[in-house]
């Protein structure tokens, strides 16, 4: 059976070439944005799955949905290639999310109706604006 022990949201995931090492730089836990709606210019999805080589299809399509307080911001089928591996790290940007309320933001990679794997953070209500009293 296909599993994922690990997704992560970030600003930005690397794959080092000569070493195949990931980072993970600025995982985003939460937003308070200064207004919204929001516009996240750039937005990745980091993923790590596992399968048994016996019994799993080499390759497979997963659906990544994202959804704020219960409503879909975005769906996309990803197909994802084993090869002869048991395992598969999944590195998926977006470039380009808006984010139009506050509430419960939710990534979630599905396998036919099964959620492999989710990440969930808050979308905080905007900051108050304190416009400071200038003197004429």
């Amino acid at each position: 059976m296909i599993t994922s022990s690990l997704m992560v949201c970030a600003d930005r995931v690397i794959r080092d070439a000569q070493t195949n090492n990931i980072s993970v730089i600025n995982i985003i836990e939460g937003i308070t944005p200064e207004g919204l709606p929001l516009f996240i210019q750039r937005f990745m999805i980091f993923a790590f799955l596992e399968r048994n080589i016996k019994e799993d299809p080499s390759q497979i399509k997963c659906t990544l949905r994202i959804k704020i307080s219960g409503n879909k911001l975005l769906q996309s089928v990803i197909v994802v290639d084993f090869k002869d591996k048991e395992r598969n790290r999944l590195i998926y940007e977006i470039g380009g999310l808006v984010i139009p309320t506050n509430g419960t933001f939710e990534a979630s990679l599905l396998l036919g109706r099964r959620v492999l794997n989710k990440y969930e953070l808050i979308v905080q209500p905007p900051r108050r604006m304190d416009v400071a009293k200038q003197e004429a």
